[in-house]
């Protein structure tokens, strides 16, 4: 993903937006961001019942749980 270009790591969640990839720390889990406003982060995940529209990050700033975003390079946005 990152090797290729296609994605790259983001430090700053506050540039997060939809088609973002988040990656949680502690375990090998992966979610599409759904909403990104600068403040509020939503996204949807698979499991054993499929979630859309869970909160990373609520309109008060706060953190649901540790993860690494990937953002879509400029490359494949065209």
């Amino acid at each position: 993903m990152t090797g290729k270009g296609y994605f790259y790591k983001e430090t700053n969640d506050s540039k997060v937006f939809a088609g973002s990839i988040m990656n949680w720390t502690a375990t090998s889990h992966v979610a599409l961001v759904t909403y990104g406003d600068t403040v509020k982060i939503m996204y949807a995940q698979h499991g054993a019942v499929n979630n859309k529209n869970n909160v990373y990050r609520d309109a008060n700033g706060v953190y649901v749980s540790n993860v690494n975003f990937y953002m879509p390079s400029t490359s494949i946005m065209n």
